[in-house]
Protein backbone atom coordinates (compact mmCIF):
# COMPACT_ATOMS: atom_id res chain seq x y z
CA UNK A 1 0.00 0.00 0.00
CA UNK A 2 2.78 2.38 0.95
CA UNK A 3 4.67 1.45 -2.21
CA UNK A 4 1.61 2.34 -4.34
CA UNK A 5 1.33 5.72 -2.66
CA UNK A 6 5.00 6.44 -3.39
CA UNK A 7 4.52 5.53 -7.06
CA UNK A 8 1.45 7.74 -7.30
CA UNK A 9 3.32 10.61 -5.63
CA UNK A 10 6.25 10.22 -8.06
CA UNK A 11 3.86 10.22 -11.03
CA UNK A 12 2.18 13.40 -9.78
CA UNK A 13 5.54 15.14 -9.34
CA UNK A 14 6.69 14.10 -12.83
CA UNK A 15 3.37 15.27 -14.28
CA UNK A 16 3.73 18.68 -12.60
CA UNK A 17 7.32 19.04 -13.85
CA UNK A 18 6.20 18.17 -17.37
CA UNK A 19 3.34 20.67 -17.22
CA UNK A 20 5.69 23.35 -15.88
CA UNK A 21 8.11 22.81 -18.80
CA UNK A 22 5.24 22.98 -21.30
CA UNK A 23 3.96 26.22 -19.78
CA UNK A 24 7.44 27.78 -19.92
CA UNK A 25 7.91 26.80 -23.56
CA UNK A 26 4.44 28.01 -24.53
CA UNK A 27 5.09 31.34 -22.78
CA UNK A 28 8.24 31.93 -24.82
CA UNK A 29 6.34 31.08 -28.01
CA UNK A 30 3.31 33.07 -26.89
CA UNK A 31 5.19 36.34 -26.44
CA UNK A 32 5.18 36.98 -30.18
CA UNK A 33 1.56 35.93 -30.38
CA UNK A 34 0.64 38.21 -27.49
CA UNK A 35 2.42 41.10 -29.20
CA UNK A 36 0.52 40.42 -32.43
CA UNK A 37 -2.72 40.18 -30.50
CA UNK A 38 -2.10 43.53 -28.82
CA UNK A 39 -1.21 45.16 -32.14
CA UNK A 40 -4.33 43.72 -33.76
CA UNK A 41 -6.58 44.89 -30.94
CA UNK A 42 -5.03 48.38 -31.13
CA UNK A 43 -5.66 48.41 -34.89
CA UNK A 44 -9.30 47.36 -34.39
CA UNK A 45 -9.76 50.03 -31.72
CA UNK A 46 -8.29 52.66 -34.07
CA UNK A 47 -10.65 51.65 -36.90
CA UNK A 48 -13.60 51.69 -34.50
CA UNK A 49 -12.64 55.20 -33.39
CA UNK A 50 -12.26 56.41 -36.99
CA UNK A 51 -15.61 54.96 -38.08
CA UNK A 52 -17.61 56.62 -35.32
CA UNK A 53 -21.15 55.63 -34.44
CA UNK A 54 -22.58 55.66 -37.96
CA UNK A 55 -19.59 53.78 -39.34
CA UNK A 56 -20.20 50.99 -36.85
CA UNK A 57 -23.88 50.99 -37.77
CA UNK A 58 -23.47 50.98 -41.57
CA UNK A 59 -20.16 49.15 -41.93
CA UNK A 60 -17.12 49.94 -44.07
CA UNK A 61 -17.23 52.20 -47.12
CA UNK A 62 -17.75 49.57 -49.85
CA UNK A 63 -20.58 47.95 -47.87
CA UNK A 64 -22.55 51.07 -46.89
CA UNK A 65 -24.97 51.12 -49.88
CA UNK A 66 -25.72 47.41 -49.59
CA UNK A 67 -26.25 47.65 -45.83
CA UNK A 68 -28.60 50.62 -46.20
CA UNK A 69 -30.58 48.80 -48.91
CA UNK A 70 -30.85 45.68 -46.75
CA UNK A 71 -31.95 47.75 -43.75
CA UNK A 72 -34.57 49.46 -45.93
CA UNK A 73 -35.89 46.11 -47.16
CA UNK A 74 -36.13 44.65 -43.67
CA UNK A 75 -37.72 47.74 -42.11
CA UNK A 76 -40.29 48.27 -44.88
CA UNK A 77 -41.24 44.60 -45.01
CA UNK A 78 -41.63 44.38 -41.25
CA UNK A 79 -43.62 47.63 -41.20
CA UNK A 80 -45.91 46.30 -43.92
CA UNK A 81 -46.49 43.02 -42.11
CA UNK A 82 -47.07 44.79 -38.80
CA UNK A 83 -49.52 47.25 -40.40
CA UNK A 84 -51.35 44.41 -42.12
CA UNK A 85 -51.82 42.46 -38.90
CA UNK A 86 -52.83 45.55 -36.90
CA UNK A 87 -55.42 46.73 -39.42
CA UNK A 88 -56.83 43.38 -40.56
CA UNK A 89 -59.62 43.25 -37.96
CA UNK A 90 -60.72 46.89 -38.13
CA UNK A 91 -63.73 48.12 -40.12
CA UNK A 92 -62.96 49.86 -43.43
CA UNK A 93 -64.11 53.30 -42.25
CA UNK A 94 -61.65 53.25 -39.28
CA UNK A 95 -58.57 52.47 -41.44
CA UNK A 96 -56.68 55.57 -42.66
CA UNK A 97 -54.99 53.71 -45.56
CA UNK A 98 -56.23 50.40 -46.87
CA UNK A 99 -53.90 47.41 -46.75
CA UNK A 100 -53.77 47.25 -50.53
CA UNK A 101 -52.86 50.95 -50.83
CA UNK A 102 -50.24 50.63 -48.12
CA UNK A 103 -48.53 47.75 -49.91
CA UNK A 104 -48.89 49.63 -53.21
CA UNK A 105 -46.85 52.44 -51.66
CA UNK A 106 -44.05 50.40 -50.07
CA UNK A 107 -43.74 47.48 -52.51
CA UNK A 108 -41.98 49.45 -55.30
CA UNK A 109 -39.39 50.71 -52.81
CA UNK A 110 -38.76 47.15 -51.58
CA UNK A 111 -38.33 45.80 -55.12
CA UNK A 112 -36.09 48.75 -56.03
CA UNK A 113 -33.81 47.99 -53.07
CA UNK A 114 -33.82 44.27 -53.93
CA UNK A 115 -32.88 45.09 -57.51
CA UNK A 116 -30.04 47.26 -56.28
CA UNK A 117 -28.73 44.51 -54.01
CA UNK A 118 -28.81 41.81 -56.69
CA UNK A 119 -27.47 44.05 -59.43
CA UNK A 120 -24.69 45.21 -57.11
CA UNK A 121 -23.79 41.60 -56.28
CA UNK A 122 -23.57 40.64 -59.99
CA UNK A 123 -21.25 43.54 -60.79
CA UNK A 124 -18.77 42.64 -58.09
Amino acid sequence: MQKDNAVILRLRINYRKMKHKQNRSSLSKGRGTAKQLLERSAEIEKKRFEQGFLGRLWGSSPNIPSNIAALLIVSLTSTGILYTFCVIGLPADKIPVSIKDFWTIIFPVITLALGYLFRNGVRQ
